[in-house]
């Protein structure tokens, strides 16, 4: 259900945004993406990890934190907390669609990455939606080859994605109304938040 709703959300994103899609990183990106995708999307049928989460969100939480010390001590404007080069993306995309494929869906696990790279705003949006729309893309065709999908989930998707449209409209109208600086700042803290809350969900495993 989570894959067919963002499949919706996302193209929706790619066509707001398409003129500002950084395809270098879509080229590293996307290979590494559609084979973690069928694997993950198997593994899903074969057995539950339920730590993942728990990695996951120690990563975000770090990432975070790691931006906002190198920010905080070096007083720098566009100071990022990663250094990341293009070829990163092939790896990193490869890991996101596989644990995206077993757990529906990662979140902000790549844009500490996006972040690292320097891209900016709009096209730290389309890229991200460009490269997660081939993701659930391959992942629902995934899942039904698999035997795990039914029209039930098809059909909650899809209203889940059209309830996105909405949301996307008046998150573009506040992206207009903010700078550089403060949209990193605003993901960064969101990318920490994920991260606490995966946390939280997940407290039963750490004790």
């Amino acid at each position: 259900m989570i894959t067919a709703g963002a499949i919706l959300g996302n193209a929706e994103r790619v066509f707001a945004y398409r003129q500002h899609i950084n395809w270098s990183v879509i080229l590293w990106e996307v290979p590494g993406a559609i084979f973690g995708s069928v694997m993950g999307a198997f593994i899903l049928t074969k057995v539950k990890v339920e730590w993942i989460t728990v990695c996951v969100a120690i990563f975000l939480i770090v990432s975070a934190l790691n931006y906002f010390l190198k920010n905080f001590r070096s007083q720098e404007k566009d100071k990022k907390g990663l250094s990341v080069l293009a070829w990163y993306f092939l790896p990193a995309g490869f890991v996101y669609s596989l644990l995206s494929g077993i757990l529906g869906s990662m979140g902000p696990l790549l844009t500490p990455f996006y972040i690292g790279f320097g891209l900016q705003k709009e096209e730290l949006l389309a890229t991200q939606a460009t490269a997660r729309l081939v993701v659930h893309t391959i992942k629902i065709f995934s899942y039904g080859i698999f035997g795990l999908l039914l029209s039930q989930h098809l059909a909650y998707g899809l209203i889940t994605g059209l309830a996105a449209i909405p949301g996307n409209y008046l998150g573009h109208m506040a992206l207009q109304r903010i700078s550089e600086r403060r949209f990193r700042q605003l993901v960064m803290g969101f990318v920490m938040f994920s991260g606490f809350l995966m946390l939280w969900q997940d407290w039963f495993l750490l004790f």
